[in-house]
């Protein structure tokens, strides 16, 4: 089916009823050229076909439906009806009946159909009807309707569809119309003369009826069905010269990359719309996975197509100001553009809710209502800001007096309590609705600010002060942006404070998306004149199905990579008609183009600009240093980096300098003074290779962390080996600065280092008299000793000769163990009988089965089990694969992982796989091989387990925390310890989890991630287990003990031993 074909068909049928005259219908031709007008535009631009049929019959229905088949999207009549028929027109101009069971029989089997609008009186019964047998939306009347009320609700209901809108929005907009001109309770004008008065007095006689199940209809619309999302929308202004490249890296696209950023029309026509409905909710919360795009959307794709007809200001998260004052400050800056022009707001006259004005009475009740219905979290935050409400409440006050006495023309400062006051006044100055998209909410959590412990709380109270009373909101909308693992807990919080709300969940590139991105590029007449990039045919689809082939991958980021350097790999070849090539991409798949890859081509790139800055792991300590506790990229100010690698200026601004050049490094938040990762996916990259570097800078990082804690509580009982202090010595030029403790560690350890040195020098200088004293008298002793050592081993060679032939009958692997025992005694020159029992029992070995089967892999094997029913082997290996084996030693499945795969288990009903990895990931498999879902760490996991339900999956990491998830890969609870966590194990009745942890801890838990119990011991606590029948608990330390504790931490035994 070709593109014109494709087009969705709206089918117009109109009928008169031309034997009774009374019952003709005058404004049915005026309705027939609204509706044809309304929808010319929709036409002229592709998004549909219009087929009109004037006088019709049942022949002419049922033509036009075999005619375009299930390309009809609405078929639409207006005429005259009933509960059980519509009146039609015959050949000989007189009226026909289509009786109501045949006509739904008929069209529920047009599998195109999203609407049907029966414009016609009382039938409503027939719109149930067709809901009932599977037609997703219809229209239908109530009672008789008036003729011209008819004509008006159509015709503004296809003018508003013929712009984009979706079947909803454009039904709310012509009820809204129809109101406006009658009276929102004036219903009597809206029913035909004939209609009966007691039946008309309080009801709308047009309703639109969505068949349940079916609700995605609601926002069916032209543009997406055609795949022209963006029809309609306002034209991008031309404010910006395009960039000398159409691909930007794994740069972020900004406001001035607009004409160039393709591959989210859908999500930019969602949220237009969202924003554009006065009826939808103020506040739109957009989310998703990290490398999504979520930013370049916003700035790139949503800001420039609103900012004709809005106000917009484009923020993200200030971790000095937290979100509140992010908020505040943006809109204190925007309202002091207008501040020579602006009216009075004072406290008399800024209309407020309670959550405006001063923190009063009903703000506390609010606010301690949330507080019982908080988490444990949030309800702390909301207690301790009722405290400061609390104590302030008589300093506000006297500030609002003073406001009132004093009467500013403008806004002078903004407060915490004034918010609407600054947005509705921005509001009024610029005579537009004001749209605010504060960006990166997700640094609430992974870079918080310490002074501002109720950041949310607070942030949410300001909210409810804007948005709490729908009277006095304003007419923008403000959209938060955030990472979607972040999602349930904002949410929540969101709900608690009752802050009206839409969610959209920002999925990575769909298949049409990257396709998308290259028709834009290559097709856009601008944009092709300008760049004259072409692009072989069968290569977008190629490229889509490639990277869409692994679900977990960061899609975006690697597809601009890909684009990115096929543009310079064309640009090089033909400068003036680049063209990219199926040849060209084949190449750079062999040269590699995932995340992981391009790390490490860019890293060899940077160690042949400066192979010691590689070599002693700087470069790899730099861009670490970009990331956040919690593995996620941050941005760090060339201050702190001199600050931080003070010892290393003689080659530190060039490495920044050249890791900017790699795509590395790139300036962050607008300032050449800011430097963050060029993009979020390469943290998880940086943070592994990291963790498992063996440079010297990183060897050095990792002596010092496992001895910093112990330093802090034990201070001069600690200090580095000799082998360990000449480690960190020798990878200080690879590394940050030491901190005050790591540098007094080092002083102490350099200080023990000179007392041994001191002492062996001693001890040198006062043995070697009695040396030579005892070195005759030694060398006579030695003689006889070994002439006395030397029978002792032929004794016992022979002892252990005789024995591995007696062995050998019953056990050939104890015998040659024996035998080897026997002929390693005399490795130079062994004793004949030795050499001949091992000879006679290798060739035995050779003649009988020596293992029963061996389940090889390319490293060490870290984890075997049997399947539950003891058919099948699972193996897990530091060769980044786990295996399914056949007892017969076959690999029946291959489980592949990007690092060691530390453990690996079946499934209680043998159905499934879980595997774990250093890679970050744990993930669940078919037995097929097939990968069903991820669970995702920001360190490595060292195992993964079902609950004895096999409902619930538990893994734990050196992220320092263990998580519980749900099967499809949702977080259901996380478990945060102050070290890695290295164990976490379900109780027997799968309600509880405990955990054990490097910071000294084991934590018995709810699922619900409440900590119970905490158990300490003195040093990291290994492992931890609970009793079989789940009364008890066992943890092991490196403090030399094991213990028994009760479940309330009541210590019941401590077995001690002597190294750990």
């Amino acid at each position: 089916m070709n593109e014109v074909n494709a087009k969705p068909v709206i089918f117009l049928a109109f009928a008169q009823d031309r034997e009774d005259k009374v019952g003709y219908l005058r404004n049915l031709p005026t309705e027939l050229d609204g509706i044809r007008k309304a929808l010319q535009k929709a036409r002229q631009a592709d998004l549909c076909e219009v087929v009109e049929r004037a006088n019709t019959t049942i022949d002419n229905i049922i033509d036009v439906f075999q005619e375009y088949q299930d390309r009809v999207a609405i078929f639409h009549y207006g005429g005259h009806a009933g509960s059980y028929e519509l009146l039609l027109e015959s050949a000989s101009g007189t009226h026909q009946l289509a009786h109501s069971e045949g006509l739904v029989s008929f069209l529920v089997k047009q599998k195109g159909l999203q609407l049907v609008f029966l414009n016609g009186c009382s039938s409503q019964q027939q719109a149930f009807d067709l809901l009932a047998a599977g037609v997703p939306a219809v229209v239908g009347t109530s009672q008789k309707i008036a003729d011209d009320v008819a004509t008006s609700l159509s015709v503004r209901f296809y003018s508003a569809f013929a712009q984009g809108a979706t079947i909803e929005r454009a039904w709310a907009e012509a009820v809204d119309q129809v109101k406006i001109e009658k009276g929102s309770n004036n219903f009597r004008d809206l029913f035909g003369d004939d209609s009966a008065g007691d039946q008309i007095a309080d009801r709308f006689p047009w309703e639109i009826y969505f068949r349940e199940g079916a609700e995605v209809v609601k926002d069916w619309n032209l543009p997406e069905a055609v795949e022209n999302p963006l029809f309609g929308l306002p034209p991008i202004p031309k404010t910006h010269i395009l960039p000398e490249t159409p691909f930007l890296f794994l740069r972020r696209y900004e406001r001035e990359h607009a004409e160039i950023f393709f591959g989210r029309s859908y999500y930019i026509r969602e949220l237009y719309n969202r924003v554009s409905d006065a009826n939808a909710p103020p506040i739109i919360l957009l989310y998703g996975q990290s490398g999504v795009g979520k930013s370049s959307l916003f700035d790139a794709g949503l800001n420039p197509r609103l900012e004709s007809d809005y106000k917009v200001i484009y923020i993200r998260r200030n971790q000095d100001k937290g979100l509140h004052g992010t908020l505040r400050f943006a809109l204190e800056q925007e309202a002091a553009k207008h501040e020579e022009h602006s009216p009075t707001i004072s406290a008399e006259t800024n209309p407020s809710s309670p959550f405006e004005t001063q923190p009063n009475r009903e703000t506390l009740r609010f606010l301690e209502e949330a507080a019982r219905n908080a988490n444990d979290r949030l309800k702390n935050e909301i207690e301790n800001l009722i405290e400061r409400i609390e104590a302030f409440r008589l300093s506000e006050d006297l500030q609002v007096q003073s406001a009132k006495k004093q009467a500013p023309s403008a806004p002078q400062q903004m407060t915490d309590n004034s918010l609407l006051a600054h947005w509705l006044f921005v509001e009024s100055q610029s005579g537009k609705p004001l749209i605010i998209i504060l960006d990166q909410v997700e640094e609430l959590y992974t870079r918080p600010n310490r002074e501002l412990p109720d950041e949310l709380a607070d942030f949410l109270v300001a909210l409810r002060g804007v948005f709490g009373s729908q009277a006095q909101r304003p007419r923008g909308k403000l959209i938060l942006g955030y990472r979607k693992e972040y999602h349930p807990e904002i949410e929540e919080d969101f709900k608690i404070f009752l802050l009206p709300r839409s969610n959209v969940f920002l999925e990575p590139l769909r298949r049409k998306d990257i396709l998308e991105v290259f028709r834009g590029v290559s097709k856009t007449a601008a944009l092709k004149q300008f760049y004259n990039l072409s692009i072989e045919d069968d290569l977008p689809v190629i490229i889509a199905d490639d990277l869409l082939e692994d679900k977990e991958s960061p899609v975006a980021p690697v597809l601009q990579i890909v684009l990115t350097k096929m543009w310079n790999a064309a640009k090089q070849q033909n400068p003036q008609a680049p063209r990219f090539t199926v040849e060209q991409y084949q190449q750079l798949k062999k040269d590699g183009i995932a995340m992981g890859e391009f790390f490490a081509q860019q890293m060899r790139q940077l160690r042949h600009w400066n192979a010691d800055a590689v070599d002693s792991g700087l470069a790899l300590d730099v861009l670490h240093f970009h990331i956040t506790a919690l593995g996620t990229a941050g941005a760090r100010s060339l201050k702190e980096l001199r600050e931080t690698y003070q010892h290393r200026q003689d080659i530190l601004d060039t490495l920044v300098g050249k890791c900017k050049e790699l795509y590395l490094l790139t300036e962050a938040q607008h300032s050449a003074d800011f430097t963050s990762l060029t993009h979020d996916t390469l943290a998880p990259v940086v943070n592994n290779e990291y963790n498992n570097s063996d440079k010297p800078g990183q060897r050095a990082s990792r002596i010092l962390k496992s001895k910093m804690a112990d330093f802090s509580e034990n201070g001069s009982d600690v200090w580095l080996d000799e082998a360990d202090l000449a480690l960190v010595e020798q990878g200080d030029k690879g590394m940050h600065r030491l901190s005050e403790q790591e540098e007094s560690l080092l002083a102490q350890s350099r200080e023990k280092r000179r007392q041994r040195q001191r002492l062996r020098k001693q001890l040198w200088a006062g043995g070697i008299v009695m040396l030579i004293g005892i070195v005759a008298s030694a060398v006579l002793a030695f003689v006889k000793m070994q002439e006395a050592e030397l029978e002792a081993r032929r004794a016992k060679s022979q002892f252990l000769t005789i024995k591995a032939n007696e062995v050998a009958t019953t056990d050939i692997t104890c015998a040659m163990r024996i035998a080897q025992a026997a002929y390693a005694l005399f490795e130079d020159d062994p004793p004949i009988p030795s050499i001949q029992a091992l000879s006679r029992i290798y060739d035995r070995r050779n003649d009988e089965s020596f293992y029963e089967k061996k389940f090889r892999h390319g490293d060490g094997v870290n984890s075997a089990v049997f399947s539950p029913d003891g058919q099948q082997i699972l193996t897990a290996s530091s060769d980044k694969t786990a295996r399914l084996w056949s007892l017969a030693g076959e690999t029946v499945t291959k489980f592949t992982h990007d690092a060691h795969v530390t453990s690996a288990v079946f499934s209680p009903d043998s159905q499934t796989i879980l595997t774990a990895s250093w890679d970050g990931t744990a993930r669940l498999w078919s037995l097929a091989g097939d990968s069903l879902a991820v669970f995702k760490h920001d360190g490595d996991i060292y195992s993964a387990f079902f609950s004895p339900d096999g409902q619930m999956i538990l893994t734990n990491s050196s992220d320092y925390t263990a998580r519980l998830w749900s099967l499809n890969g949702d977080s259901l609870a996380i478990f945060n310890h102050a070290g890695y966590v290295l164990s976490a194990v379900f109780s027997p009745d799968g309600q509880m989890i405990l955990t054990a942890s490097s910071d000294k801890t084991a934590q018995l838990w709810s699922l619900a991630g409440n900590s119970l119990t905490v158990f300490k011991h003195d040093d990291y606590v290994t492992s931890a287990v609970f009793s079989p029948n789940g009364d008890k608990i066992l943890t092991a330390s490196r403090d030399l003990t094991a213990r028994l504790w009760s479940l309330t931490s009541e210590p019941l035994a401590v077995f001690k031993h002597d190294d750990y």
